[in-house]
């Protein structure tokens, strides 16, 4: 059965793409996410973004936004942190390696009242 399967396999040949085919627009991302955390968060307070369902949902909807912006052959994570302000500073740091030429990262934040929540996005071409 296992020779049936290799028989039938399509084949495909590489295509040795090093370089992405289309660049993409991390303005366009920004404002879309900026949009999209202020639309959520707004008018709420601290107690109510922090529950698991609310920042599930903070999550997959700039998942959702950014999903549709990014090119072929790039991959995205999104994060979502945060924060309650009481007079306190907080720092926000991450390591990867890049490729400056064709990945890039944004973040985007929303403080308002006792809350902060802050979106990152890394976007990554995949060779």
């Amino acid at each position: 059965m296992q020779e049936h399967q290799k028989k039938n396999r399509p084949k495909y040949l590489n295509t040795y793409k090093m370089e992405p085919d289309k660049k993409m627009n991390m303005f366009k991302i920004k404002n879309s996410m900026q949009k999209c955390l202020e639309k959520l968060c707004e008018d709420k307070q601290f107690e109510e973004v922090v529950e698991r369902e609310m920042i599930r949902t903070i999550n997959n909807q700039l998942h959702n936004k950014v999903r549709d912006l990014v090119p072929d052959r790039y991959r995205f994570i999104v994060q979502v942190i945060v924060c309650e302000r009481n007079d306190n500073d907080f720092s926000i740091s991450s390591r990867s390696l890049m490729n400056n030429d064709h990945d890039s990262y944004t973040s985007v934040s929303y403080a308002k009242g006792d809350i902060v929540v802050v979106g990152i996005c890394h976007v990554l071409y995949l060779e």
